[in-house]
């Protein structure tokens, strides 16, 4: 098993190599490849509780890979440490790249296959609110919020097979009074939300000529306010 749900191994960063050489010679195969590249991408940034690599399921001290159900003939030894260094190393080179394939392969790619394969790219950039709601562009309600006020919305995506990318403010928070507590509590981090919408307009510009409607959902996600008196974004976007 290369993955599962979150989890990342070290035979996952192994297979890698592998993987992506296929995948650029492979046109066939470039989709699947590049949303495994995209999800693992995403996953590797996961903290570990015991964490001596930066990357989830790669801890490089081989005893920490040793588990019940490894046959103990199966398991990692000291000696492959070295190994896993190298493994980690490679990622590190090659993520970006991996990514960059991904958002390349997007363009020809089916509209529900379009914001799996970019989610890698906006994993790299922290974008990970961005991340969470490109799961939503294959056909379902994401989520997004108001820098203002706090306020969470939905964002419609498909009615039928039209493309309808509107957002709007949770049905439960039309008429709620917002207070200073509110506010308080409830705002996002504005600077992190710049970091999502800086990558939303990147990745807006690199797929717009070939994925218009994904473009506008990333436009929607980017822009999209509740209130009147809202901070603009201070990032030279």
């Amino acid at each position: 098993m290369l993955h599962h749900q979150e989890t990342l191994y070290p035979v996952t960063y192994a297979a890698l190599p592998w993987l992506f050489d296929v995948a650029k010679r492979t046109p066939e195969a470039a989709v699947d490849l590049g949303v495994f590249f995209s999800q693992v991408i995403y996953c590797a940034g996961f903290p570990e509780q015991n964490k001596t690599s930066c990357y989830n399921g790669l801890c490089t001290v081989p005893s920490q890979h040793h588990h019940s159900w490894i046959e103990p003939s199966q398991r990692l030894r000291d000696a492959d440490a070295k190994m896993l260094g190298d493994l980690e190393h490679w990622f590190d080179q090659n993520k970006k790249e991996m990514a960059d394939f991904a958002v390349g392969v997007s363009k020809t790619a089916k509209p529900e296959e379009v914001g799996y394969l970019l989610r890698g790219y906006a994993a790299l950039a922290d974008a990970f609110s961005l991340v969470q709601t490109l799961e939503a562009a294959g056909g379902s309600d994401g989520w997004i919020f108001c820098p203002a006020c706090g306020n969470d919305g939905f964002l419609a995506v498909w009615e039928g097979d039209t493309p309808v990318f509107e957002a709007y403010v949770r049905p439960e928070n039309l008429y709620r009074d917002i207070t200073l507590d509110d506010l308080e509590d409830n705002i996002p981090d504005v600077a992190q939300l710049e970091i999502n919408w800086k990558a939303a307009r990147n990745l807006a510009d690199l797929v717009r000529a070939e994925q218009p409607d994904i473009a506008r959902f990333l436009d929607v996600f980017s822009t999209w306010r509740c209130c009147e008196d809202v901070p603009q974004p201070t990032l030279n976007l």
